[in-house]
């Protein structure tokens, strides 16, 4: 019998933070909520990538602020990529690339209205395995768009997290 009461739960809580995904026309935040444990001192590691919220991916450790921005504190060493399209996705489109990405070790998920598919690759795959299978499955799927949600900064430059991973395993 599963209990929610915190004395008998010897782990994290899983639960969901709001994080700032930007503004919307009217100038307004727009948040996504994202499944994530809490740490505690504001403080979350990210249980399932966003689809809206660039800057993080399942595995990573943030601190988030009561307006729901974040910096990420620890990268679980994953990847985050999000596909888009103007209709849903088929299910066959979505069987494909989960197909491709499970060979990645990687998951790929879509919501019941499939209009956005979230993908997570673990990086020690390499850049060049995710883009092919990416570009390959693309190449199926024409509608789509894709792109990384945690490689690159704001400023369009590479942000460079996996570089420590890659340094640590040496």
């Amino acid at each position: 019998m599963a209990s929610d009461s915190p004395a008998m739960d010897s782990g994290p809580r899983h639960e969901h933070v709001a994080l700032l995904a930007g503004t919307n026309a009217s100038g307004l935040p727009v948040h996504e909520q994202v499944p994530a444990a809490r740490l505690g001192d504001g403080l979350y590691r990210v249980a399932g990538t966003p689809a809206l919220v660039d800057g993080c991916a399942a595995g990573d450790v943030v601190h988030v602020q009561a307006d729901g921005s974040f910096q990420v504190q620890h990268h679980g060493g994953n990847v985050a990529i999000q596909a888009f399209t103007p209709e849903a996705f088929t299910t066959t489109d979505v069987e494909r690339l989960t197909e491709v990405i499970n060979s990645l070790g990687g998951v790929a998920e879509a919501p019941a209205h499939r209009r956005f598919l979230v993908v997570t690759v673990p990086v020690r795959v390499g850049f060049a395995a995710i883009e092919a299978a990416m570009t390959g499955w693309q190449a199926a799927t024409p509608q789509a768009e894709w792109s990384f949600g945690n490689v690159y900064g704001v400023d369009g430059a590479p942000l460079n997290w996996w570089r420590a991973a890659e340094g640590s395993n040496g």
